[in-house]
């Protein structure tokens, strides 16, 4: 559907922003466009004479904003408005270190999001660096991980909370073609062509359609949080890109989260990539008070190490660490798959099973 401005400008943006019904639009001076943003297209706007000095506006259109011929379709804002909102409810209030950027305007013609700024912090990706303390990694794991659960554990039996996103089909779509539909391919090229696999991927694409356990962040890894540069007791971290946001199931959203941690573990830093992990998956399994299974957690973490990893890692890691790391992946798949519990105890995902 096209629109009465180009969206995809920056004067397209500022012009919308001067003629709509945000509040603070008329007091907008300049607009960049951000590099973040995949899926959509984000920018900064300032403001003079207002409450605040800048906010961040969100728009998406038919296709990925950094990979055009990847076509979406423009409701996916609408369910990202749709996250924000119940995420920001009384009901999710019982931490505010840990949030997401508070809504200032929704325009569901043109599929424009204004929200808070949450300034220039960095992703869990970018912060994590040799020098990162043990005990701030820990921290930052924590709370993720009872966030996780408190999402999880809200939405589990809130009927109505999920259906609020059962039409978002190209969430459905991304995760199941992305990850479990590429995984044969994406392990063939590694040498990996075991008929487990193919079973593998056919049962996750079927639970990315089907399943209704829990509302599904989507999307929900390291490079999505962002976390004050210095941790202590006051630090902030928000949750963005909530896009994919789907009914779905529980481990979907732990393995993507744990399969990126191990990653920084891996290429990053052995030490404090460990502790954030660790502290993510066992503050996980003491907050959550609902089931889910750790066997289906191993696969999500395997079809991950598969599938994302050597192209999202491939400039950290030298051609043998990722190929190891593949080889890996496809093992934890083989034991989540066969539900091999004495592996599984041993493995990555030891943490989340019973002692």
């Amino acid at each position: 559907m096209p629109h009465e401005y180009d969206l995809t400008t920056e004067d397209g943006i500022l012009t919308w922003l001067h003629k709509s019904e945000y509040d603070e639009g008329s007091e907008v001076t300049t607009v960049e466009r951000l590099p973040e943003g995949f899926g959509g297209f984000v920018y900064r706007a300032h403001l003079q004479d207002a409450a605040r000095a800048s906010v961040i506006v969100k728009h998406a259109e038919g296709y990925a904003a950094r990979a055009q011929h990847w076509k979406l379709d423009q409701s996916r804002m609408h369910f990202e408005y749709e996250a924000m909102d119940y995420l920001s409810g009384p009901e999710m209030q019982s931490d505010r270190s840990i949030r997401t950027p508070e809504v200032l305007f929704y325009d569901r013609k043109n599929y424009v999001l204004v929200m808070e700024d949450a300034g220039d912090r960095p992703s869990v990706k970018r912060w994590l660096q040799p020098g990162v303390g043990v005990e701030a990694a820990s921290k930052v794991g924590r709370r993720l991980g009872r966030y996780l659960a408190r999402v999880h554990d809200m939405t589990a039996n809130a009927l109505d909370v999920k259906s609020r996103f059962n039409g978002n089909m190209t969430a459905k779509y991304l995760s199941g073609t992305l990850y479990f539909g590429g995984l044969p391919a994406a392990a063939e090229k590694f040498g990996h062509e075991d008929e487990f696999l193919q079973e593998a991927a056919c049962v996750g694409q079927q639970e990315v359609n089907e399943a209704n356990d829990v509302l599904t962040l989507g999307d929900f890894w390291t490079g999505n949080v962002l976390v004050d540069a210095k941790v202590d007791e006051a630090v902030k971290m928000y949750i963005i890109d909530l896009e994919l946001s789907k009914p779905g199931t529980a481990e979907f959203d732990i393995g993507q989260m744990a399969a990126e941690m191990y990653c920084l573990e891996v290429f990053r830093d052995q030490q404090i990539g460990n502790r954030l992990l660790q502290s993510f998956l066992q503050s996980y399994k003491e907050a959550r008070q609902g089931s889910f299974e750790a066997a289906k957690v191993a696969v999500r973490i395997g079809v991950h190490l598969v599938v994302i990893m050597p192209g999202a890692w491939s400039k950290e890691g030298g051609s043998e660490q990722i190929e190891q790391l593949v080889g890996y992946g496809v093992d934890l798949i083989r034991m989540g798959h066969l539900k091999d519990i004495s592996r599984l105890r041993e493995s990555i995902v030891g943490p989340l099973m019973a002692s």
